[in-house]
């Protein structure tokens, strides 16, 4: 029964659109009748839709229908910022990433020229590497310049 309810609603709902909005007076939608129904019915329908009660339902029906797309407009928004924001922080990720990389492979420099030098390393040697690298690179710091050296020593021994 609902489906028979569905369809003869939306059966009305096109034939307002098609037969009543369509033109501007009542003899106009004399003239364009449906051909699917019988005219004694289509003017009924006619006088109906003319009255003040069915025309405040029909605008009643038209705001009601619009609550539903203010709220899925504001979700709409409201996942877009949420969009903006995720993208900006998977920027700052890959930024990050990057610089990590670019820090690792630095170090990994310093660690090969400390096990490229033979023989006994002096302090002096260190220093003037270390001091090469920071030239190339003033990012280095000597925390940075410390954790290689700790780690080349941890991992050799």
């Amino acid at each position: 029964m609902e489906t028979l309810d569905q369809s003869w609603r939306g059966f009305k709902c096109r034939l307002k659109r098609d037969h009543y909005y369509m033109y501007d007076t009542y003899e106009e939608r004399l003239k364009h009748p449906p051909e699917r129904v019988p005219e004694a019915h289509y003017k009924t329908l006619l006088a109906y839709w003319g009255t003040p009660i069915a025309k405040k339902t029909s605008l009643h029906d038209y705001y009601k229908d619009l609550v539903p797309l203010k709220d899925i407009n504001a979700e709409i928004e409201e996942f877009a910022k949420e969009k903006e924001v995720h993208a900006a922080q998977e920027a700052k990720i890959e930024r990050k990433t990057k610089e990590l990389e670019s820090e690792t492979l630095k170090l990994q420099e310093i660690r090969m020229d400390i096990k490229n030098q033979q023989g006994n390393i002096t302090l002096d040697a260190v220093i003037s590497a270390l001091a090469q690298l920071r030239q190339k690179d003033p990012s280095l710091t000597l925390e940075i310049i410390a954790k290689a050296i700790v780690s080349t020593t941890t991992n050799d021994a």
